[in-house]
């Protein structure tokens, strides 16, 4: 059965030039039957199940979290529950949390996590330091700590849909995380897989056979249950 794969910072030409922006728009591309992508810089990826919602990704600064938020609600109004992920602790994949309403639940990999912790205010300064508009899109981005962490793998029951949180090693940095939706069968690969860029190693993140591993879709049917963190029904 075909694997459907997201390729967060790629997808089709229309959407390079959208790539260079880093200000998201509202629009949505339905990817499978549970997943929809806002298409920018970066790709954000939005799971919805019967009760629950997960998104991938927040968007450069609390702004375009807002955007995402905006649309989140709109695509599921009845969803009580939000969860948000990151598939790395960038600024432009990570630096909107501050965006999204109170209460919405964040969950990323502790090697992740640890990154954020030594790096992730470094990495905010450096990109807010690029243009007056990323600085001014940055302004108020403040990590926090997540609300669920994990080692290997973790399960979401939204309600009709499971979204696999993966951590494979390191590829383009040390905490690169994706997400398999199933039963659409669709892999949220954040910058593990990049348009025209093989492989995309950030200064100490992995090495060519570690990003290899990480990049294989068959992985996710490689992770052990017993390893998994099983969160169960929202």
């Amino acid at each position: 059965m075909q694997i459907r794969l997201l390729l967060l910072q790629a997808f089709v030409a229309a959407v390079l030039a959208a790539q260079n922006q880093p200000v998201l728009g509202e629009e949505t591309v339905k990817v499978s039957d549970h997943v929809w992508a806002i298409m920018g810089w970066p790709n954000v990826a939005i799971v919805v199940g019967s009760r629950a919602t997960l998104v991938v990704d927040t968007g450069l600064g609390p702004r375009n979290g807002a955007t995402i938020a905006r649309v989140t609600a709109r695509l599921a109004p009845g969803n009580q529950k939000l969860f948000l992920t990151t598939t790395h602790f960038h600024p432009e994949h990570a630096g909107g949390e501050a965006g999204f309403p109170g209460g919405t639940i964040l969950i990323r990999n502790a090697v992740q996590q640890s990154e954020m912790e030594l790096h992730g205010k470094e990495m905010i300064d450096l990109f807010a330091g690029r243009s007056a508009q990323f600085k001014e899109l940055l302004a108020n981005a403040v990590p926090r700590a997540p609300d669920i962490t994990f080692e290997r793998d973790a399960q979401l029951d939204l309600g009709g849909v499971t979204a696999r949180l993966l951590w494979f090693g390191g590829a383009h940095i040390k905490g690169d995380e994706l997400t398999f939706v199933e039963p659409d069968r669709t892999l949220v690969s954040g910058d593990v897989v990049q348009n025209k860029v093989v492989p995309g190693i950030f200064r100490d993140g992995g090495t060519p056979s570690s990003w290899l591993a990480a990049r294989t879709p068959e992985s996710a049917s490689k992770v052990s249950s017993k390893r998994s963190t099983r969160l169960g029904r929202i």
